[in-house]
């Protein structure tokens, strides 16, 4: 399934640490997201971005906050789960992740 990733107008990743310039694109919205720095992947979770976003930036606040990059996309709520856990699988973000008890759902890797 191919999904489209967020990015700014520009082409770049939104910074984690940015929380006001991306709360105002993802309120309400659900679907999945992916935190990283460089090509290391932080973080991955699903439902509902913007208090999942908040959820992970006050975790990782005392870490690299300030340098990590996040994307996000829209999935159908009977989706997240699936796509959650293939990214979860295909990523292996360091923080580890939900255990989801789900077939993955295939979709287009942000990076």
């Amino acid at each position: 399934m191919e999904i489209g990733w967020a990015k700014r107008d520009d082409g770049t990743w939104f910074d984690l640490g940015d929380g006001a310039g991306e709360e105002l694109l993802i309120d309400g919205k659900k679907g999945v997201f992916v935190v990283f720095h460089a090509a290391l992947v932080v973080a991955v979770g699903g439902g509902g971005i913007a208090e999942g976003l908040a959820r992970t930036r006050k975790e990782l606040q005392t870490r690299l906050s300030s340098e990590l990059q996040v994307t996000w996309a829209e999935v159908e709520p009977n989706q997240i789960e699936g796509v959650e856990r293939f990214l979860l699988d295909q990523m292996a973000p360091l923080t580890g992740g939900r255990v989801l008890n789900c077939r993955p759902v295939a979709v287009n890797l942000p990076m």
